[in-house]
C-alpha cells in the first residue's frame, strides 16, 4: 500500500510538473535580432553578337526613294548586368546627307542616333535588336561619303 501511494503521489508530482512547465513555455524567454549588410559591386557584360551597321546600299536606297528606308532586325546585342542599366548608343561617323533613327525590334518610339539613343533595362540577361530608319535630306547619291556607318556602344549602372 506505502508503494501504491508513492507511485500515487510521483504520479501527481509529475503531471503538475509538466503542467507548470509546458505552460510556461509559452513565453519567449530571450531573443535577438541580427542585421546582416552584404555589398555587392555592380557586375555588368555588354556583349554585341552582331554589330549594328548600315551599308551604302540603304543609304542609296532611302535617297531613291526621297523619303527615308526602315531596316528590321539590325544588330544583336547582350547585356548581362545585376543591376539597372543604360545602353547608349551613336554613330562613329556623322554625315549631313542623311539622318539615321533608332529604336528597339518591336517598340514604337524612334530615337535619333546623332543626339545618342539610349535604351535602359533591369537587371538579369537581355538580348536587345534594333530596327534602323535612314532619312535622306534629298542629296545626291553621289554625295554619300562613307560605304558604312558603325556604332559605338557604351553600357553604364543606373
Amino acid at each position: 500500500m506505502y508503494k501504491k501511494g508513492l507511485i500515487i503521489l510521483l504520479v501527481a508530482i509529475l503531471v503538475v510538473g509538466f503542467n507548470v512547465s509546458t505552460a510556461g513555455a509559452g513565453k519567449e524567454l530571450a531573443s535577438e535580432e541580427i542585421k546582416v549588410i552584404v555589398n555587392i559591386p555592380a557586375y555588368q557584360e555588354l556583349h554585341v553578337i552582331e554589330p549594328i551597321e548600315i551599308n551604302k546600299n540603304s543609304m542609296v536606297k532611302a535617297q531613291e526613294n526621297g523619303e527615308s528606308d526602315i531596316i528590321k532586325d539590325v544588330g544583336k546585342i547582350k547585356v548581362r548586368s545585376n543591376t539597372s542599366w543604360s545602353l547608349h548608343l551613336n554613330s562613329l561617323e556623322n554625315n549631313s546627307n542623311y539622318e539615321i533613327l533608332i529604336k528597339e525590334s518591336g517598340d514604337t518610339e524612334w530615337q535619333v542616333v546623332s543626339s545618342g539613343a539610349s535604351f535602359t533595362g533591369k537587371n538579369g540577361d537581355k538580348i536587345l535588336k534594333f530596327d534602323l530608319k535612314v532619312v535622306s535630306k534629298e542629296v545626291s547619291t553621289e554625295q554619300i561619303e562613307n560605304n558604312n556607318i558603325n556604332f559605338r556602344y557604351s553600357l553604364f549602372k543606373i
